[in-house]
């Protein structure tokens, strides 16, 4: 069973912190990763407001952008945490639900944007080609 030190100080207020107190838990901090070196500090820093969680911003998934763009509403319902420390980002578990019809139009509309691309690509390249070949 995991304590929470509310366990042990009800009422203590985590985001009220007076300046000599965030001076205190970083110096608390510092005398505990000198004397640990493997020790995770962060979610102490989190915890005691002196760091931010890290969350994947959402606008730059393509799966997102997809399905926004087919109004097609998503719904964070928590986070997973990847990486470890200060390379901790909590990305979105997201729910959807959507007749198969717009989800099959999405999936169209997404292949015959790849095929435009892959074409425009091929172009560009022939074009190089041909400016290459005319030197």
């Amino acid at each position: 069973m995991k304590q929470e030190i509310k366990d042990f100080v009800p009422g203590f207020d985590f985001d009220r912190l007076t300046k000599e107190q965030k001076i205190a838990v970083e110096e608390v901090l510092r005398c505990l990763a000198e004397k640990y070196a493997n020790l995770d500090l962060q979610p102490l820093r989190i915890k005691f407001n002196l760091e931010e969680k890290k969350f994947f911003n959402l606008d730059e998934s393509m799966f997102y952008n997809l399905c926004k763009k087919n109004n097609i509403i998503l719904n964070v319902q928590g986070h997973i945490k990847f990486g470890f420390s200060e390379d901790e980002i909590h990305y979105p578990v997201i729910g959807f639900t959507s007749d198969i019809k717009k989800l099959d139009k999405m999936i169209k509309d997404f292949e015959i944007e790849i095929i435009k691309k892959t074409i425009n690509t091929k172009n560009q390249i022939k074009k190089i080609y041909k400016n290459e070949n005319n030197r």
